[in-house]
C-alpha cells in the first residue's frame, strides 16, 4: 500500500472494504507514520473497520498519528464500546482533543463508557439497546426494533426511572396503538453500573436475554450489557492487569541478573589480588 496519495487505486478501497482484517494485517507490517499517511488519505467509513481489526494498542498508536479531526471520524464509524477500546489505549492530552471533535452524543456516551474502572459493568454499556419510555406506543417501538440490532427485549422506563422489560415477542403481536405501559413487564432485574463484570459473568438472567438492562445510581436506565461485550471487558481487564505484574516480574529478573553480574566480576577481579597475596605470603617466608 502506498503511503501517500492523492486519488487512491479503486483496488485498494475494495480491498478495505472487503478484506478490512487482512488490509489490517499489512498495515500491521507498516511503520506506524506510513499507516497513519495511508489512512488519511481513504474515505474514514473504510478506514474504521480496518484500524478495529488491528490490535487496540497498534490501532492507537496510529489514531495517535492521525490528525484529530481524522481520528474522530473513524472513531465515529465505531461503535462505542470499539471506540472506547482504542481511546482508552491513547495519551491522555489525545483523549480530550480527538473526543472533543466527535458529534455531542457520541461524544457524551464515549466519555461516559471512559469513566468506569475496566472490570466495571458501565464501562460496557451499549447505548444502542432499544431503550423507550412507557409513554411510547407500540408503533413506535416496532419501527424501532426494524433499524436496532438483535435485542430480546426492549428496555422501558417511566418518569427517568427503569420500568422494565419487554420480551420482544409480546411488541410484535401487541396492537399498534397501545402504549408499552400496557404491556406486560418480564422477570428481568437490572444490573448496577458500578457491578463488576465477575459479578454477571455466570449469572442465570443471560438464559433468558441477550442483553442485560443496567442501571445508575438513582435508579435511572442507562442502556444494556450484551454477552459480547461482557467477554470483552474480562478479557481487556484480564490484560491490562498482566501488563504491570508482566513489568515487574521483567524488573525483578534484569535486577537479578545485575547483581548476579556485579558479584561475579567482584570474585573475578578479588581472585587475582588474593594470589598475589598468597604469593608474597610464601615468598616473604
Amino acid at each position: 500500500m502506498p503511503t501517500a496519495m492523492t486519488k487512491t487505486p479503486r483496488l485498494t478501497l475494495a480491498f478495505l472494504e472487503h478484506a478490512p482484517s487482512a488490509a489490517a494485517a499489512v498495515l500491521h507490517d507498516l511503520p506506524i507514520d506510513e499507516t497513519a499517511a495511508f489512512l488519511e488519505s481513504v474515505p474514514a467509513r473504510l478506514a474504521a473497520p480496518a484500524v478495529n481489526a488491528m490490535t487496540p494498542w497498534h490501532g492507537a498508536r496510529c489514531l495517535e498519528a492521525l490528525s484529530r479531526q481524522r481520528a474522530a471520524m473513524i472513531l465515529r464509524e465505531l461503535s462505542v464500546l470499539e471506540a472506547a477500546s482504542l481511546v482508552r489505549l491513547l495519551k491522555p492530552d489525545d483523549v480530550d482533543a480527538i473526543v472533543d471533535e466527535l458529534p455531542g452524543h457520541f461524544g457524551r456516551r464515549l466519555r461516559t463508557s471512559l469513566r468506569y474502572p475496566l472490570d466495571q459493568v458501565g464501562a460496557w454499556i451499549d447505548h444502542d439497546v432499544p431503550c423507550l419510555r412507557a409513554e411510547d406506543s407500540v408503533r413506535h417501538a416496532q419501527r424501532v426494533l426494524c433499524d436496532a440490532e438483535a435485542v430480546s427485549h426492549i428496555f422501558v422506563e417511566s418518569d427517568e426511572m427503569f420500568a422494565g422489560c419487554i420480551e420482544i415477542r409480546n411488541v410484535l403481536r401487541a396492537d399498534p396503538n397501545m402504549l408499552l405501559g400496557q404491556l406486560p413487564y418480564a422477570s428481568l432485574e437490572p444490573v448496577a453500573n458500578r457491578a463488576s463484570l465477575a459479578s454477571v459473568d455466570f449469572d442465570e438472567r443471560w438464559d433468558r436475554a441477550l442483553h442485560l438492562p443496567v442501571i445508575g445510581r438513582r435508579g435511572n436506565l442507562l442502556g444494556g450489557l450484551s454477552r459480547h461485550a461482557l467477554r470483552k471487558g474480562i478479557h481487556e481487564h484480564h490484560v491490562t492487569a498482566a501488563e504491570p505484574q508482566s513489568l515487574i516480574r521483567h524488573l525483578c529478573g534484569a535486577l537479578v541478573a545485575a547483581c548476579a553480574g556485579i558479584v561475579d566480576f567482584l570474585v573475578q577481579a578479588e581472585a587475582p589480588a588474593i594470589k598475589r597475596v598468597e604469593g608474597e605470603t610464601k615468598h616473604g617466608s
